[in-house]
C-alpha cells in the first residue's frame, strides 16, 4: 500500500525506497538510512548516499517498524524532530527531503505504553495512520491483487499467464489467510 499512495502522490516519478528494519542491527540501519562520507586515497571526500538522500524529493517506506532497536527508534526520532540527519563521516547538516510511510504492527500502540517502543516516536508516527485490514477481511482486493502479481510474472518471465477463473478467485476468497 505504501507504493500505492506514493504512485498516487503529488510525486509519482520520484524515487521510492523501502527499508525493512526486521533483523537490522543500530549500525546497519544507521549506514543504510543515512550513508556515508570518507576520504579516497587522495584525501578527497567520498560520499555514498544512504537510503534518505537517495530518496530526496520521492518517499522512503519504512516497514516492520515494531523491529526497530531501541536506538535507532531514538535516532530516527532526532532525525523527524531536526529534519536533518549527518551521514557517518561527515559534519555536514543534510537536510530531509524525502516523504515518509512507515508501517508496523498493530501491537506496537501497546508496546508503546509498555515502554516496548518509544513513546514520542510512536505519537510522532501515529498522527496520520492508516489501517489496512488483513486480507482475509478484504476479499474484493484479492483480483486486483492476482492480476497484479500475473503482470509482474509476464514482465519478468514474458510468459503468458491466462489468469485465473471465477472457481479459482472463489477457492482465494474462501482461503483463511492466516498470518495475515
Amino acid at each position: 500500500q505504501a507504493e500505492r499512495i506514493h504512485q498516487h502522490g503529488t510525486r509519482p516519478g520520484a524515487p521510492f525506497w523501502k527499508l525493512s528494519c526486521r533483523g537490522l542491527s543500530a549500525e546497519d540501519f544507521r549506514a543504510r538510512l543515512l550513508g556515508q562520507v570518507s576520504p579516497d586515497a587522495a584525501g578527497k571526500d567520498v560520499r555514498i548516499p544512504g537510503l534518505l538522500e537517495s530518496a530526496a524529493g520521492g518517499t522512503l517506506f519504512i516497514h516492520e517498524l515494531e523491529h526497530l532497536s531501541a536506538e535507532s527508534q531514538a535516532e530516527l526520532l532526532k532525525m523527524l524532530d531536526n529534519g536533518y540527519f549527518l551521514p557517518a563521516g561527515s559534519r555536514r547538516k543534510t537536510p530531509l527531503k524525502a516523504r515518509f510511510v512507515f508501517s508496523a504492527d498493530p501491537a506496537i500502540e501497546e508496546s508503546a505504553a509498555r515502554g516496548n517502543f518509544h513513546k514520542k516516536l510512536w505519537q510522532r508516527l501515529s498522527g496520520h495512520r492508516v489501517m489496512l485490514p488483513p486480507l482475509r477481511q478484504r476479499p474484493e482486493d484479492l483480483a486486483p491483487l492476482v492480476q497484479f502479481f500475473l503482470d509482474a510474472i509476464r514482465r519478468a518471465t514474458g510468459a503468458f499467464v491466462a489468469g485465473l477463473d471465477r472457481k479459482s478467485l472463489a477457492a482465494l476468497a474462501g482461503h483463511a489467510w492466516p498470518g495475515n
